[in-house]
């Protein structure tokens, strides 16, 4: 397979240098997908190949920030044959569709369609991309999911860990934003089984917690932090066996979630010692207000104008994270630059990936560890 993708690509290049003919690449690379699949991958270059008329084609995907108009694919003479040739790191995993004639498409010649709460979209896996391990760890105990929605009139659940009915201990805590969301997309009770069971993390409970409304509650709203702390926090504290310790006491939270996270900290750092935000959705005033996402204060001035006791923080983002032409991945490391002034135990990283829970799945192993590894 890699002696035929390498073939095709030195075809192209005779193609676009004029030794050879349209006909020849043009069956050269119907013939490859059709066999192999889409796209075609060797080393960094990847060709994505369409076969189709058609009046104009492009790629959309995480790496132009899903803009329909910046990668079109060139047309082979006057063959139904399109393609195009990117570049990316070896190791990424990115998410992207066809623009065809301005309708978007799925990529017909790729069987990897990745599902989350969003539209289907085609996935391209570099040569060193790997799923994560937890995914195909099999644990002899698992941990237990309980549900308190009745109590609050939302979707709350609570994680307790393998073994915890029969111990007599007391557990760090982490509270999760978009609790459903990381159950079902980013497979967290997998993830912390897996964790626990390989003496990765210490054994903790996690609370999962849905909004009623994500746009307002995670627009920088008070009441909702409030609400976590007052509400949801005692509760679970007067049922659970939880540490007395607000060091073992984290929160969690992707994109507009993470942002929460981060705000919910830095309300309350004498309740939370620690904060996961991936991916955090680090808005500035009156960006995406056609949205419906309104705040009174940025992130960047709440930062700036903290005067608690540094927390300890985890900031993930993906290499590839424009969303609506906001560079999320620019803002992460704003973020980080005034967390660390500020004398913030605060760890980064980044992975080849995009805005999505597919990323948040790949990289919670990592954070996880940074807060309650053993």
């Amino acid at each position: 397979m890699q002696d035929a993708a390498l073939k095709a690509l030195e075809i192209i290049n005779e193609y676009e240098e004029g030794i050879c003919s349209q006909d020849r690449v043009a069956i050269e690379l119907a013939d490859y997908i059709k066999k192999f699949g889409s796209p075609i991958i060797y080393e960094r270059k990847v060709v994505f190949v369409y076969l189709g008329f058609a009046r104009k084609v492009c790629v959309a995907g995480d790496w132009n920030g899903w803009n329909p108009h910046v990668d079109t694919m060139q047309r082979i003479g006057i063959t139904p044959v399109f393609y195009l040739v990117k570049e990316f790191p070896l190791d990424a995993r990115l998410e992207y569709k066809f623009i065809v004639n301005g309708k978007r498409i799925l990529d017909p010649y790729n069987p990897l369609v990745v599902r989350d709460k969003f539209e289907p979209n085609s996935e391209l896996r570099m040569p060193e991309y790997k799923l994560p391990e937890f995914l195909s760890y099999a644990p002899i105990l698992s941990g237990k999911i309980h549900d308190l929605s009745a109590h609050f009139n939302r979707i709350v659940k609570v994680y307790t860990p393998p073994g915890y009915e029969y111990a007599e201990r007391k557990y760090p805590l982490i509270i999760v934003n978009d609790g459903s969301d990381y159950l079902k997309y980013a497979k967290i009770n997998r993830a912390l089984d897996f964790l626990i069971s390989t003496g990765k993390i210490e054994p903790l409970i996690a609370v999962l917690v849905d909004p009623l409304d994500r746009i307002r509650e995670y627009s920088l709203n008070r009441d909702y932090a409030d609400f976590l702390v007052y509400d949801v926090l005692r509760f679970v504290k007067s049922r659970y066996n939880i540490v007395e310790d607000e060091n073992k006491y984290c929160i969690l939270g992707a994109s507009l979630g993470g942002l929460y996270a981060l705000y919910t900290a830095l309300l309350y750092p004498t309740i939370f010692g620690c904060c996961i935000s991936q991916s955090g959705a680090f808005l500035k005033v009156g960006e995406l207000s056609s949205f419906g996402i309104v705040f009174e204060h940025d992130i960047f001035d709440i930062v700036k104008k903290y005067d608690g006791r540094p927390l300890k923080v985890v900031l993930e983002w993906g290499a590839y994270e424009c969303v609506a032409e906001v560079d999320f991945a620019e803002r992460n490391k704003k973020v980080f630059k005034l967390l660390k002034a500020k004398n913030f135990a605060v760890y980064h990283y980044s992975i080849n990936q995009g805005h999505n829970w597919f990323n948040w799945r790949d990289s919670l192993p990592q954070a996880l560890e940074v807060i309650f590894g053993i």
